[in-house]
């Protein structure tokens, strides 16, 4: 996928890595650590449309990070946005229940005022 990328692309500014580790080695290394976990189809779909959509990545990493930097901005607003939804319907579901609540012990002071008044009536028989 990133030899794709980099075909027909000038990278002969980046400087050579003084040592390259086989990605199955690297695999490997983060399997036994526990921190790996493979990407799915979508989340390869997914970075392979961005590096597509980046095509100047290699030669102008500034741009990359802040297009990357900006779409985090986005996703974090967006996520801020949620929780601030989420947290209003919380409020608003808290204040039904306290009202259903209210209504319940409203209903049980009724019933039991029936119940004495039942059984008032049952002591005159």
């Amino acid at each position: 996928m990133v030899k794709k990328a980099l075909q027909g692309k000038d990278v002969s500014s980046i400087p050579k890595l003084e040592k390259t580790i086989p990605l199955d080695t690297m695999d490997a290394v983060l399997e036994e650590e526990g921190d790996y976990q493979a990407l799915s189809e979508r989340e390869q779909q997914d970075l392979e449309r961005l590096m597509e959509q980046c095509d100047s990545a290699v030669s102008n990493a500034e741009a990359f990070a802040e297009q990357l930097s900006r779409d985090l901005s986005m996703l974090d607003g967006a996520n801020i946005h949620t929780m601030m939804a989420s947290e209003a319907q919380v409020k608003a579901l808290m204040e039904m229940i306290d009202s259903a609540y209210t209504e319940a012990e409203k209903i049980e002071e009724r019933l039991d005022s029936y119940d004495e008044i039942y059984a008032a009536c049952k002591g005159f028989n």
